[in-house]
């Protein structure tokens, strides 16, 4: 079949009668290209205009997605989508539009769609389908191999991680346990260094810990694999409400870093993890605004107008 089409692509072309595309074509690749511009100016402004501007989308992506169905632009459409539903809209409609990218007649973005099926499936909590899902994707495609990863951080939910203490950069402890701070519930943040893609991590849980009603419930415990702790400790210092530990997992030859990475089998930087009053993990990757189910919600007149839900694609 591929031969027939090569041949009547070839005779077209000696008639002089290049391929052209169709109307619906042509003016599917205007609608991604203006998607795409929204897209990129949003990517420029600094985290807080970013979030919000993101949240707003959602009726942008279903006419974009509405314009180029049929089109070989469609799977990005209904990616985009899915991910825009998942991190913003509590995942009301992620499967439809997954489904329906299964059915596109192109393959473009199926393999991402179907690693973002594996995220939903463990913001679901449904973690036995996810590793279903995982394996297989994994074995097709290498580079998505973080899905197993992932998978495998969320199945250590009810364990103790082997190690808690590191050498504190904030109190100037050679050694502090984290894990023995008073506080009931531990939110644990392990970043590389305190760069802009950390800080924008960090911060959300930082504002959301400030918060009057975590107060001696929650503390927030940042582990940095920074190369240069020194920076790492000024730039932490900078962000508002960091009142929080900062330990060091020394990223050098024979340094912690792996140590910690394999003690809490960490599938990614940055992550996060909660340990309960037991100090066995009761959550993984979880969202700012999760925290208010594990602790206590904030008073409402905290709670952002709308409290659209801000993750990070894939990672969040």
């Amino acid at each position: 079949m591929r031969a027939v089409l090569l041949i009547i692509a070839v005779l077209a072309l000696a008639a002089g009668e290049a391929p052209r595309d169709s109307e619906r074509d042509r003016a599917a690749a205007v609608a991604i290209a203006d998607l795409d511009r929204q897209l990129d100016a949003i990517r420029r402004l600094d985290a807080p205009a970013r979030q919000a501007k993101e949240a707003g989308l959602g009726r942008t992506l279903e006419r974009t997605a509405e314009k180029v169905a049929g089109t070989k632009h469609e799977g990005k459409a209904l990616y985009l989508l899915a991910n825009w539903r998942m991190t913003h809209a509590e995942g009301k409609g992620v499967d439809e539009a997954l489904d329906a990218l299964d059915r596109c007649a192109y393959p473009g973005f199926k393999s991402a769609g179907s690693y973002l099926r594996v995220l939903w499936r463990l913001r679901q909590g449904r973690v036995v389908e996810a590793r279903t899902l995982a394996e297989p994707l994994a074995v097709r495609i290498p580079e998505f191999a973080g899905a197993l990863a992932l998978v495998a951080f969320h199945e250590r939910i009810g364990q103790k991680p082997a190690r808690t203490a590191g050498r504190d950069l904030l109190g100037g402890d050679a050694s502090r346990d984290g894990a023995a701070r008073p506080e009931p519930w531990l939110l644990w943040l392990f970043v590389g260094g305190i760069d802009d893609a950390a800080r924008d991590f960090v911060q959300p849980f930082l504002s959301e810990a400030a918060k009057p009603a975590y107060r001696g419930k929650l503390r927030v415990v940042c582990v940095t694999a920074a190369a240069n702790p020194l920076l790492a400790v000024t730039a932490f210092r900078q962000l508002p409400d960091a009142g929080a530990d900062l330990l060091w997992a020394d990223p050098g030859e024979g340094g912690s870093a792996d140590e910690w990475a394999a003690a809490w089998a960490l599938p990614t930087l940055p992550c996060a993890g909660v340990l309960g009053p037991d100090r066995a993990l009761v959550a993984v990757m979880p969202r700012p605004e999760d925290l208010r189910a594990l602790v206590g919600p904030a008073d409402a007149s905290e709670r952002p107008a709308g409290d659209g839900r801000v993750g990070k694609p894939g990672t969040r």
